[in-house]
């Protein structure tokens, strides 16, 4: 019960051992032996990216359903209460929780009383055999109804033509008598006597009754804190908690906290996706947000609390869902009706199949949650019209939201910059303009924010000129936009020459400049722009070897040796 809070909706167990190792408080020489056990029975599987259990031990439903499952009880979990209770009144519990726990049964299941010990009444493979004795198996329904935890109905089974009465075992029918005094009560009920010794004689005709026993429903159940401990695990790869990126005030509560803006996103994408796909979209992309931003999530908590979500969301997991919508639409240009007519969808990244349902789901995840710039792509995915025509025979709904959720975000830009501002631009010419014009100019590394230059945009729209207008400003912030990714690639260029280059002395910097001239000032506002990282990683590269060989001559030129340490400093803090 307590990996159950740490289970995820594909049933991967978000925690590590150690964890729970600590709250579950046994010692080390039983708890290891009990997990290769459970791994070892198949309740507990081992794969490449970690632990999973199965569905022989946990499977969740709503409740109004009839399969069987086990509540997270904070009870089951309380290891300082369970401690108070032998072992196999524990097992007897949990044995009594998997049989008798469908909600529609009240929570309540009849067995033969010589069912639920040792006896030569007992058939094999039926019931639980742990007690040994009827004594055991009352002592213990008396411990767990005095606890709260168990109420016993025992009655004659119906075809005995014994007497109709019942005996109950409930908190309140004994609070007022002592453990022995209902034993003997209970044993006297059953039909037995004491021998003339003290000994109990036999009594076959205990096989004649039956007991009703209903689990009481606890008060509270754990929450379950996989996704809170899924971040947290990610998060510790780096050395990093939760607790101090994400507190405020020196305290960390959940309520309100950035970390659900993660979580809901997950919890959303799962609701329209489904499980099987989601989750792993998700970590794939959680994964290389913490790789390349775990350094900076304190100062986005500190300047926006929503930043680091934001971030996550348009850089992270929305260019996986594209990629994802891309491969599927290229299939659906390849094989036409045929992809429709097929129940599932393959995905080959992640090897698994997705219903059509869980396709129309990614659609509307990325027109609910993405930006103007993403929708147009997603959009332009369909432009090819046979695509287009199947999409809108198959999934016209999918892509008319895509489309109304594009015409949405123009109109509410076209409701701050030009309504409030009231320039006369009417609405279809704003939207070609920021699609044929504004979106062009933009890429990933430009610092230029998209509204900040529909903003100059609709300043510079003017009358008769305001075609001549608005190139000149797109031609503007284009040269803007090709400064900005010259000083990226500089930058880039310089960390990894400090990274893999040892040949750092007082000439670095001028032959860092020679450099630049020549690799940089040579290419193209448009190709700077539409430079992909493949051909960034080409450029750094020539840029490594350029350097080397520019200051390989100019040591030997000067006769200066590389290893000479008083020719070594920062030559970086002369650059800024």
């Amino acid at each position: 019960m307590c990996v159950s809070r740490y289970v995820d909706v594909d049933f991967k167990i978000q925690t590590s051992w150690d964890n729970i190792y600590q709250q579950v408080g046994i010692r080390s020489d039983l708890f290891v032996p009990a997990l290769k056990n459970l791994i070892s029975l198949g309740f507990i599987v081992k794969k490449h990216d970690g632990y999973y259990v199965t569905e022989k031990s946990h499977v969740l439903i709503s409740k109004g359903t009839d399969t069987l499952f086990i509540p997270n009880f904070k009870l089951l979990s309380d290891y300082k209460f369970l401690k108070t209770l032998k072992p196999k009144m524990i097992n007897f519990l949990y044995f009594l929780l998997g049989k008798s726990i469908s909600p529609k049964a009240n929570y309540t299941r009849t067995y033969d009383v010589c069912s639920l010990y040792k006896n030569h009444y007992q058939k094999d493979n039926v019931g639980f055999d742990l007690f040994k004795t009827l004594k055991g198996l009352l002592t213990a329904i008396i411990v767990l109804a005095r606890k709260g935890l168990l109420e016993a109905t025992f009655l004659p089974k119906s075809n005995t033509g014994l007497k109709d009465s019942y005996f109950f075992v409930n908190i309140n029918d004994i609070k007022n008598l002592d453990d022995e005094e209902v034993m003997n009560r209970l044993l006297s009920y059953l039909g037995y006597t004491y021998t003339e010794d003290g000994r109990l004689g036999k009594n076959p005709g205990v096989n004649k009754y039956k007991i009703t026993l209903k689990v009481c429903e606890f008060n509270s159940t754990n929450n379950n804190i996989s996704n809170l401990a899924e971040f947290e695990k990610e998060l510790s790869i780096y050395s990093l908690s939760i607790e101090n990126i994400f507190s405020h005030e020196d305290i960390f509560k959940l309520d309100d906290n950035a970390i659900n803006l993660f979580i809901n996103l997950k919890k959303n994408l799962i609701s329209l996706v489904g499980p099987t796909i989601s989750v792993k979209i998700y970590r794939d992309a959680l994964r290389y947000f913490l790789s390349e931003k775990h350094n900076h999530l304190y100062a986005y908590n500190v300047t926006r609390v929503e930043k680091a979500g934001s971030i996550f969301k348009k850089y992270y997991l929305m260019p996986y869902l594209k990629q994802t919508t891309k491969q599927i639409i290229e299939r659906i240009r390849l094989e036409s009706d045929f992809f429709f007519e097929n129940e599932d969808i393959k995905v080959a990244e992640y090897n698994t199949l997705i219903s059509h349902e869980n396709f129309k789901g990614i659609l509307k995840f990325i027109g609910d949650h993405a930006d103007i710039i993403t929708l147009k792509e997603t959009l332009d995915m369909f432009n090819e019209p046979k695509v287009h025509s199947l999409i809108s025979e198959y999934y016209p709904s999918a892509l008319s939201g895509l489309e109304n959720n594009m015409n949405e975000k123009i109109y509410n830009l076209y409701a701050k910059y030009v309504i409030e501002n009231n320039v006369k631009m009417d609405i279809q010419t704003f939207k070609n303009n920021v699609i044929e014009n504004v979106m062009p100019v933009l890429e990933s590394h430009a610092k230029v924010t998209f509204e900040a230059l529909i903003s100059q945009f609709v300043e510079s729209y003017d009358g008769a000129l305001k075609h001549d207008s608005i190139k000149q400003e797109t031609e503007k912030y284009h040269y803007s936009i090709a400064a900005l990714h010259k000083t990226y690639i500089r930058s880039q260029i310089e960390y990894v020459l400090k990274g893999e280059t040892a040949m750092y002395n007082n000439y670095a910097p001028a032959v860092l400049q020679e450099v630049y001239e020549s690799i940089l000032e040579s290419k193209s506002v448009e190709t700077l722009v539409n430079l992909t990282n493949e051909q960034q990683q080409l450029l750094i590269k020539q840029a490594k070897t350029l350097f080397e060989i520019k200051i390989r001559a100019l040591i030997q030129v000067k006769n200066i040796q590389t290893n000479n340490s008083n020719l070594f400093y920062n030559w970086l803090v002369e650059r800024d």
